[in-house]
């Protein structure tokens, strides 16, 4: 629902030239409250962090189905083994093999065939050495590369991260709705206040001119002094009301200050004000739209059929228990066993290798069968939850749509009344400087006046919080949320 629907269809606002502020005053609407609470408020940095932390996540689990590859090198310095204590191994005379070369051919094949076994034993230290137990030198680089070939958690996993990841999109969506619902109610409940401040400033200064008037006509002999002390008690006593409503004010403002996180020492003034002039409540057809939409449009909904794809992966993962694994190795290495502090090129000797793994579930004590039962009960639940919430928001939308009724039919009441108690005002004032009404009946007409405004601006401020309520029950954006900007249309 775009916002400029929305603006034209709730009311005409009207954009006279604004009054005189000080230059250090904020004038702040409430399209720029709800872009400061949104953008730099902590809610919704929060929900960004949340969104991060899933895409995060869903990168993590993705890496599995990659190749994974690592590197190590690593040397060796022998100090003492159990070969280098003792005097070592060494053959008697008997097993020596030692031929004459001297000799002549007949000894010398008679040594040979009586000492043949022999020459094996002698050729024993020199076999070994180039073996790696006990040497002093041992260099070793290793590149290991491992791929997963089958693993229904690995696969599984991924779609689990995938959904994660969209299901915090849309729960970050709600609170973005909630916060700016929060900045709306905040936002017209400062315009509130200020009207309520400037109805009773405004009764006020009636009240003060009421008082010269009556002074005047006394000191002419035409009022007494209980006509005097009557207006001035009356003046008395509406100042706690002015005071009151002052300090409403300041407070509603400095509630709207915390959620657009606009410092407290920031003067400000609201852009917008409270008044029927040209008011015209939005369209039923786009109320039709924002009813009939709300289901589809709901992100706590979307969110909730993401976590039902969640449980129905976490049944297929906890069924893929019962199928193997299959992965595949391997390992290309470098070894040099150097008896100098640093190798040479040639010295360096291949180690290559490569794997097939295949890991076969045989029995867990019936484990397996009780995961796939938790998460298929799982599964059932989530599917209970998200009906129940359809029907909640159905309900909701439902709600809010009667109460933005009511608040409408509300403001044609009020905004009536108003005018009427304007119009008694007006002729019970004339009257009164005429000399033909008493300033207790002006006074009952000025309190009449005074509520009739009071309430006139308390309906029009229902009226808004219901429509914020009423696009918040229905997931639509209340951002450039409709408000009338401050006027002069109608009286203060």
């Amino acid at each position: 629902m775009t916002a400029a629907l929305l603006c034209a269809s709730a009311l005409g606002a009207q954009r006279p030239a604004p009054p005189v502020v000080p230059t250090d005053t904020l004038v702040i609407g409430l399209s720029e409250a709800l872009r400061r609470g949104l953008q730099s408020g902590e809610e919704s940095q929060l929900a960004e962090a949340t969104i991060e932390q899933a895409h995060h996540q869903a990168s993590s689990a993705k890496s599995e189905i990659f190749p994974q590859l690592s590197g190590r090198l690593s040397y060796q310095r022998t100090l003492r083994t159990p070969f280098s204590s003792g005097s070592g191994f060494s053959l008697p005379d008997s097993l020596q093999f030692r031929p004459d070369s001297l000799a002549s051919v007949d000894q010398r094949l008679a040594y040979l065939e009586k000492n043949t076994p022999n020459a094996g034993l002698s050729a024993l230290s020199s076999l070994f050495s180039g073996l790696p137990f006990g040497q002093k030198n041992t260099y070793l680089a290793t590149l290991t590369v491992s791929q997963t070939v089958f693993d229904p958690a690995v696969f599984t996993g991924i779609t689990i991260a995938r959904e994660f990841e969209q299901m915090a999109q849309s729960e970050a969506t709600e609170q973005r709705l909630d916060v700016a619902l929060r900045i709306v109610e905040a936002y017209f409940d400062a315009v509130l206040a200020s009207r309520m401040e400037a109805i009773t400033s405004a009764s006020a200064e009636q009240l003060a001119a009421q008082l010269r008037q009556v002074t005047l006509v006394r000191a002419a002999g035409n009022a007494s002094d209980l006509d005097v002390l009557k207006v001035d008690v009356d003046l008395q006593n509406i100042e706690p009301d002015r005071v009151a409503a002052l300090n409403q004010r300041d407070i509603a403002l400095l509630n709207l200050k915390r959620l657009t996180n606009i410092s407290i020492d920031q003067p400000i003034r609201i852009a917008d004000s409270l008044a029927t002039t040209g008011f015209r409540p939005i369209a039923d057809a786009t109320v039709r739209t924002l009813v009939d939409g709300a289901i589809a449009r709901r992100a706590s909904i979307d969110a909730r059929e993401h976590e039902l794809s969640i449980r129905n992966a976490q049944v297929s993962l906890a069924k893929g228990a019962y199928l193997p694994k299959v992965s595949l190795s391997a390992n290309f290495g470098k070894q040099a066993l150097p008896n100098n502090l640093l190798p040479s090129a040639n010295q360096f000797r291949d180690d290559w290798n490569v794997g097939l793994a295949v890991q076969v579930p045989i029995f867990n004590g019936g484990k397996r069968r009780a995961d796939v039962q938790l998460a298929d009960v799982q599964r059932r639940q989530t599917e209970l939850q998200l009906a129940q919430l359809k029907e909640s928001v159905a309900l909701d939308v439902a709600q809010q749509r009667g109460e933005l009724d009511r608040a409408a039919a509300l403001i044609r009441a009020r905004a009536q009344t108003a005018s009427q108690a304007e119009r008694v005002y007006s002729l019970t004032n004339l009257s009164y400087e005429k000399g033909l009404q008493t300033s207790l009946q002006l006074s009952d007409a000025r309190l009449q006046l005074q509520r009739s405004r009071a309430n006139e601006a308390q309906a029009l401020h229902d009226y808004y919080i219901a429509l914020a309520k009423l696009l918040r029950a229905a997931g639509a954006p209340v951002n450039d949320f409709p408000a009338q900007r401050a006027s002069t249309g109608g009286a203060p």
